[in-house]
């Protein structure tokens, strides 16, 4: 639904944050995933727009995207993660040499971080990276996954990014007012999940965040202090941040290599789009009678909330 509002130009910025399942493959679940909303939700898009830029700000690589377009120039994936060179952290992949295959050779930018990576090493080098691929491949639309266990206290990513380091990341690239699908993703320590994705919703309505969590809140108990931005002390062993200024360094030039073979805003045709008469039925449902129960339910949501209020 949040990419077809995109396609359709109902909406410039759509949330889901119960998306971002980009470890799924098109025959077997992964990592937690069992089907992949990502790829799916480029896959609508593509029949609306020519070029498609996936970043995924997960501390995992978001691996079943890349997999899904690594032979197409029609979508570049961008995933900056935690890489370990023993393959020793989840699912292993992710190495700046993977770059695709075939048409989508050069169109999988992979951004392997160290852990403990702090919020001005990630700031530095997302928007080096970002900048560089929106001006070279000229994207006509985003998707844009956010997963949250790239903050620090996260029981499974080892990163010491903020709430608010987090955020400037997702800022950055909806501050580009190109069409973007925002996806939610991985989050294992429950308040840094919350946390976040309120705070990011707080910054997609271009609103001030509250400083503090509501008083009324049902699972206040789970929350360490009722400060939405707060930062949560670290839960694992090696909190250094091990990404020096040279190895970052290094990084920008092999990627800015990568980039230089990416053809400048490819002229790459349309998918044929299926004629919506077509779509009426899918397995004997009418999509048609979908979509009017679908608006006639939201409309007696916005009533039912118009009463709670008073």
């Amino acid at each position: 639904m949040a990419a077809e509002l995109v396609a359709e130009r109902d909406h410039d910025v759509v949330l889901n944050w119960m998306g971002g399942l980009h470890h799924a493959r098109k025959s077997k679940a992964s990592g937690f995933c069992y089907l992949n909303d990502c790829v799916l939700a480029i896959m609508r898009l593509l029949y609306e727009y020519r070029r498609v830029l996936y970043i995924d700000i997960d501390v995992h690589h978001g691996d079943g995207v890349e997999e899904a377009f690594l032979t197409t120039n029609r979508v570049l994936t961008l995933s900056f993660h935690q890489y370990e060179s023993d393959q020793s952290f989840f699912p292993g992949t992710g190495n700046v040499d993977d770059f695709g295959e075939d048409d989508g050779e050069f169109h999988s930018i992979n951004v392997p971080l160290m852990s403990g990576c702090s919020n001005h090493n990630y700031d530095y080098i997302f928007r080096n990276v970002v900048d560089r691929v929106f001006e070279r491949y000229r994207p006509e639309a985003v998707v844009l996954q956010c997963g949250s266990d790239s903050i620090v206290g996260d029981r499974i990513g080892g990163f010491n990014l903020t709430i608010e380091g987090h955020g400037n990341a997702f800022k950055h690239v909806l501050s580009k007012k190109i069409p973007t699908v925002c996806l939610g993703g991985g989050g294992y320590t429950a308040e840094n999940v919350s946390r976040c994705w309120a705070y990011e919703s707080f910054v997609a309505l271009n609103k001030d965040a509250p400083f503090f969590l509501p008083e009324n809140l049902e699972y206040q108990s789970i929350y360490s202090t009722n400060e939405l931005l707060k930062p949560l002390p670290n839960l694992q062993d090696d909190i250094i941040d091990r990404n020096t200024k040279d190895y970052l360094q290094k990084l920008l030039v092999k990627v800015e290599c990568m980039l230089k073979n990416v053809e400048i805003a490819p002229g790459t045709p349309f998918m044929q789009r299926p004629d919506k008469e077509e779509r009426k039925e899918v397995n004997g449902v009418d999509l048609n009678d979908g979509e009017k129960n679908y608006n006639n339910h939201e409309i007696q949501i916005e009533s039912n909330e118009s009463d709670d209020l008073g």
